[in-house]
This record gives structure tokens, C-alpha cells and sequence, in this order.
């Protein structure tokens, strides 16, 4: 993923849970793709960024391999804008 969107033109910030995502956060930060099923839960991890004021808005694109009506629901619910599915296609990327 990083180096897909290093190819488009995006710097990438990487972490391996949701908590160190959480901990990377910054005002310089555009973007959230956060894969569900990373560690420390992701639909709790799009909760937690949302209750936190400086990032209510912050676009969050959930990337995942759930594809149930269902799924996609909770991700909403839970705070995020919008998901890719895996694998995800470098094309679909540049226009997230």
C-alpha cells in the first residue's frame, strides 16, 4: 500500500495496529486507509479517531476484505467515509 500510493504522488505514514495509528496522528495527516482487520479492533479504531475532536473530520477509507452489506454498514456506523476492497487496484486508490 505504501508503495502504491508513494507511486501516485502521496507520502505514507505506516503502522501496524490501531493504536500506533491512533498514536501518528497529527494535523499534517490527510487521510486514514485502515485495514479492519488490523489489530486492537479497526471499527473500534474508526470510534476512537472520531471522538476525538481534532479529527471528527478527518476522511477515514476502511480497505477490507468484508464485502457484506452488513460490514459496510458497521464501517459507517463506526466513523468511516468510505471502503476499498482488497486487493486493492492502484487505479481505485488514486481516486479514493
Amino acid at each position: 500500500m505504501e508503495a502504491m500510493l508513494e507511486s501516485i504522488g502521496h507520502t505514507s505514514v505506516a503502522a501496524v495496529s490501531a493504536a500506533e495509528c491512533y498514536d501518528k496522528l497529527s494535523n499534517n495527516i490527510d487521510l486514514v486507509l485502515m485495514d479492519v482487520m488490523i489489530p486492537r479492533r479497526g471499527f473500534e479504531a474508526f470510534q476512537h479517531i472520531r471522538t476525538d475532536n481534532a479529527y471528527s473530520d478527518l476522511p477515514i477509507i476502511m480497505v477490507t476484505s468484508l464485502s457484506t452489506k452488513e460490514d459496510r454498514l458497521r464501517a459507517v456506523d463506526c466513523g468511516a467515509n468510505d471502503f476499498i476492497s482488497k486487493p486493492v487496484e492502484k487505479t481505485e486508490l488514486k481516486y479514493a
